[in-house]
């Protein structure tokens, strides 16, 4: 490292060192900002400005397991969140409990790692134990670790596939086996190695989640990063138990009459307060993921400010080293927007700067790390930043309650909230920054599409289609794009396009013909039906757009059409019209279609009307197939497979 460099972390260290030795004279409360609250911070008054949230709606879960998870289940309830427990063995054998699923928001299962290992056990040796659940270490020593593995991984595959088959539909959380604390075959022997049961275990989680990605609407729920925030001494039991039994502490009373009494778990690790927090901390995590679940990527943008925002202090006059602007919370901060625009976020840059300066200062402090064309729109100038950023929303077609500025600058922040009393802002505590962007369910998303990976640069392309748009005809600009359109029809969950599409569905709000949101069950009863989703695809001369728009179609209804506002004023939506209706004529003498105003949607109450559908009580109707706009190509229809998924899933 360079020695100035070093220099500056040394004298960073040093100066921590010195305060912190100050603060450990007394006890100091650590807790972390109130994700609710309208500010947020120590001082009131120079908070962070965020948007009151409403309060938490009620959530009703049902959990399948053994009374392993029961004390932690109970720990989870509280504040709205209801789970009822279902008592589930998931031996090979065992029977998947007969439950009525209406009135839950979303199904819980808990393996029982024992049983994973009683059953691989009588697999690798017949004449064993019928429950077996200590052969680990004698498959370690027998040098059977693998052959184990392999065995535990194929009926945790056998065990996903019929619960999601019996149980689909609704959202499943499938809680991961606790990982033990330690490698317990020795300190000093190898950590990344089958020996190593933490390892192993971890092995079998990572066999868990990958059954688990092959089946719509199944997600993985990783309980021990819960865990590790909230410490696994005083709340994991593999200290008393054995490693299949894989649970929490807990005090047993059958051993009361011993001639020494021994000291309970509880009076040895306290682990009563650990275990309430840790519930808690599950509780919001599933709050918080099936909010992602519902409603992905809340947030469509982040627009940043520069100066004592994305870097530290004033790049135009501060003559500090270019290392300075970045080391520490900076380069946090800026690899969580770079996170953020993986999940398919947007970014955004408005600042009070010469342009000039900061086209070349950026490259000077981030050295390419961060790059200006990873931003989707900027407006760097000396206007009034409220200005700046309605034309930054324009850019971007979305509305202010699906953006999120940070400033450093609580006058700025508080003129443009004056503006846009519905966009979250974070000011100060800019400690906080990359926590709140990586982990606010509102940033996050269920799936990665290849879409995803075009979003930012199809909106530049938008910006330079209305840049040349400005100097041509309609007709002329039109024509100019080269534009084309694919189509897919999708009839299963499985299809290779349905995450997007479902994506697309249920976060599209300006361009939606009835504002609704769809369940898993919901869109599995509608193809059950015989119904399908009519998906469109848009390229040009200047980008792929990829997937941008869906027809959802039962019979001869338009039940609801959805448009990315990524593609507007291209005809699209005129060209997809065209050919729903072509494909219903052909099988009924009309079709129908609706609109539902949600307050929203101006952008699309007019569609039918201009598509050439007649209004007949209520409702739209349409006998002829509309026009087909000129200036866009369609291709043929194609029928989508299931095939395996473009898309990677993450773990909850």
């Amino acid at each position: 490292m360079h020695s100035s460099v070093t220099g500056y972390f040394v004298s960073s260290f040093q100066g921590a060192l010195r305060r912190l030795r100050k603060l450990s004279r007394r006890p100091q409360p650590v807790a972390f900002p109130a994700e609710g609250n309208k500010f947020v911070g120590g001082d009131i008054a120079a908070a962070t400005i965020v948007p009151e949230a409403a309060e938490q709606a009620p959530i009703k879960l049902l959990a399948l397991g053994t009374c392993a998870v029961s004390t932690v289940l109970s720990e989870m309830q509280g504040d709205g969140l209801t789970i009822d427990h279902r008592l589930f063995d998931n031996y090979a054998h065992s029977v998947i409990p007969e439950v009525e699923r209406q009135g839950y928001d979303a199904l819980i299962i808990s393996f029982t790692l024992r049983h994973i290992f009683g059953d691989a056990t009588k697999q690798l040796v017949p004449n064993s134990y019928p429950i077996n659940c200590i052969y680990w270490p004698r498959a370690v020593a027998e040098g059977r670790e693998q052959e184990y593995l392999d065995t535990c991984a194929m009926l945790i595959e056998q065990q996903v596939d019929r619960l999601c088959a019996a149980l689909g539909g609704q959202p499943i959380f499938f809680f991961a086996f606790i990982e033990p604390k330690h490698n317990y075959l020795g300190n000093l022997l190898p950590r990344y190695h089958l020996s190593n049961p933490a390892f192993f275990v971890q092995k079998l989680n990572e066999s868990l989640e990958r059954s688990i990605a092959k089946h719509a609407a199944a997600y993985f729920f990783d309980v021990n990063e819960i865990i590790a925030l909230i410490g696994s001494a005083r709340i994991q039991d593999d200290y008393v138990q054995q490693i299949a039994h894989a649970s929490y502490l807990w005090d047993d009373y059958v051993d009361k009459d011993r001639l020494a009494p021994s000291a309970q778990p509880s009076q040895m690790y306290r682990f009563a307060e650990p275990l309430r927090e840790l519930g808690k901390a599950l509780g919001q995590r599933l709050r918080d993921d099936l909010a992602i679940v519902r409603h992905p990527l809340q947030i469509k943008a982040i627009i940043v400010d520069l100066d004592d925002t994305l870097w530290r202090g004033v790049a135009a006059d501060d003559d500090r080293p270019d290392y300075e602007f970045t080391e520490g919370w900076p380069l946090g901060v800026a690899e969580a927007l770079l996170i953020f625009k993986a999940r398919g976020g947007l970014l955004a840059i408005c600042s009070k700067n010469d342009g000039a300066v900061i086209e070349q200062r950026f490259e000077q402090i981030y050295h390419g790390r961060l790059r200006l064309d990873d931003f989707a729109s900027m407006r760097i100038n000396f206007e009034r930043k409220s200005a700046n950023i309605a034309g930054i929303l324009a850019d971007l077609n979305i509305l202010e309650e699906n953006a999120l500025f940070i400033d450093d600058n609580p006058r700025e922040a508080a003129e443009v909230q004056s503006a846009f009393p519905n966009l979250r802002i974070y000011c100060t505590d800019h400690y906080d920054w990359r926590r709140r962007i990586l982990m606010s369910p509102d940033t996050q998303v269920a799936y990665i599409t290849e879409e995803a990976a075009l979003r930012t640069q199809s909106i530049q392309a938008k910006v330079q289609r209305e840049q040349v748009r400005e100097q041509k005809t309609p007709e002329e600009w039109l024509e100019s794009l080269e534009l084309v359109q694919d189509y897919v029809l999708v009839r299963d969950t499985g299809d290779q396009h349905f995450a997007r599409a479902f994506e697309l569905l249920n976060k599209t709000n300006q361009f939606n013909t009835t504002g609704k949101r769809w369940s898993q069950d919901e869109v599995e009863n509608h193809f059950d039906a015989g119904g399908y989703l009519l998906c469109s695809f848009l390229r040009d001369r200047l980008v792929n757009n990829g997937l941008i728009g869906v027809v959802v179609v039962s019979a001869n209804e338009i039940v609801q059409i959805v448009l990315s506002c990524r593609v507007f004023n291209l005809q699209s939506e005129y060209a997809t019209g065209h050919m729903v209706c072509e494909l219903i004529l052909k099988d009924y003498p009309e079709v129908v279609g609706k609109i539902i105003d949600t307050g929203k949607n101006f952008t699309c109450h007019e569609y039918f009307t201009k598509l050439g559908f007649a209004q007949c009580n209520g409702a739209f109707v349409c006998r002829d197939v509309p026009e087909h706009p000129p200036y866009l190509k369609s291709q043929p229809l194609s029928i989508s497979g299931r095939g395996g998924a473009p898309l990677k899933r993450l773990a909850s």
